[in-house]
């Protein structure tokens, strides 16, 4: 962990002078999988989850883990993209992510200063013994791994709970929960956007 923790330091520092938005891409996309190795360690030991190699795998998730970041990560792009359109901006004009049909490049850039939340709330669902591995299925005729009903929504009270729980921004010092953050990252970028603001600070989560 340490190696890739140096590693992902030194990615940093290059992302901070990168001109270039592939180049851009291309470091987080590194980075990401760094994180992700070292996730799996967060898990109790005693518990089925626990890796040093864990491997996030998007579509379709194939194993608990990955279902469970799944499901949280649409519920979190659910609310930025309803937040996003109240605001009055165009959802599919973004900075970093690809602009291509269907695809919300504005909702998947604010999305992704959130991702921790709900990195978070996965780790903090599975070490209490919130969810269980007999909470998930899988099914002969489709790949994947799924939650069960009764799990998703047990989770989906369990993300409600979280997204009123109040944090810190490290960057503005304000004091919010995680609705109303989300909320004021839209409205910076918006003011950015309109020209009323001259620079965007990301949301940075100070526990």
């Amino acid at each position: 962990m340490t190696c890739n923790l140096d590693i992902m330091a030194d990615l940093l520092l290059k992302a901070e002078t990168s001109t270039d938005i592939d180049v851009l891409r291309g470091l987080e996309g590194k980075a990401s999988a760094l994180y992700f190795e070292c996730y799996g360690m967060f898990f109790g030991k005693n518990l089925p989850f626990h890796t040093a190699s864990f491997l996030r795998v998007r579509r379709p998730p194939t194993d608990p883990v990955n279902s469970l970041l799944s499901f949280g990560y649409s519920l979190l792009h659910t609310n930025v993209f309803s937040m996003v359109q109240m605001s009055g901006l165009n959802p599919y004009i973004g900075f970093l992510h690809a602009e291509r049909k269907g695809n919300p490049a504005l909702v998947n850039d604010l999305v992704e200063e959130f991702r921790t939340v709900i990195d978070s709330l996965v780790l903090y669902t599975i070490n209490r013994g919130l969810l269980h591995e007999n909470d998930f299925y899988y099914r002969k005729d489709q790949p994947g791994c799924f939650l069960s009903n009764d799990a998703r929504k047990r989770f989906l009270q369990i993300f409600e709970t979280r997204m009123w729980q109040e944090s810190r921004d490290g960057y503005t010092g304000k004091t919010l929960n995680f609705r109303r953050h989300i909320e004021k990252q839209v409205r910076i970028m918006r003011d950015v956007i309109s020209g009323t603001r001259t620079q965007y600070d990301p949301y940075k989560l100070v526990w």
